[in-house]
């Protein structure tokens, strides 16, 4: 021979086997990798979604705007029941008002047929 070494079948076997270890190393690094990159990019859409999100509430806060949603509700139904209440006050003023309106009425035609003979 030339003075280059000669492998043997068992060299050859553990130079396949030493190959194989080192791609099973650079795909495990590859992966991690590129799961990493993925994990960062997800948490990152993650985050965007979340700060799209609280942008569309007061404050960033969607409890506290959902309170103010129920406060204002309460509002509306308050200011409904006092307009209700109101409206039947109002009515009921009237009633009575008109109903005296025509006893007085009544008693000033009856006084004016006794009184005037006729």
């Amino acid at each position: 021979m030339d003075g280059s070494r000669r492998f043997s079948v068992t060299d050859a076997e553990m130079t396949l086997r030493e190959l194989d270890a080192r791609i099973d190393e650079r795909i495990g690094r590859r992966l991690d990798a590129f799961a990493e990159a993925l994990k960062r990019q997800h948490d990152e859409q993650y985050q965007r979604l979340v700060e799209l999100f609280k942008s569309g509430f007061p404050e960033g806060d969607p409890h506290e705007h959902r309170i103010a949603h129920e406060e204002m509700m309460r509002m509306v139904r308050a200011r409904r029941r006092l307009f209700e209440e109101l409206t039947l006050h109002l009515i009921k003023g009237g009633v009575w008002a008109l109903m005296i309106f025509l006893c007085i009425a009544a008693w000033q035609w009856v006084k004016a047929q006794v009184s005037g003979g006729g």
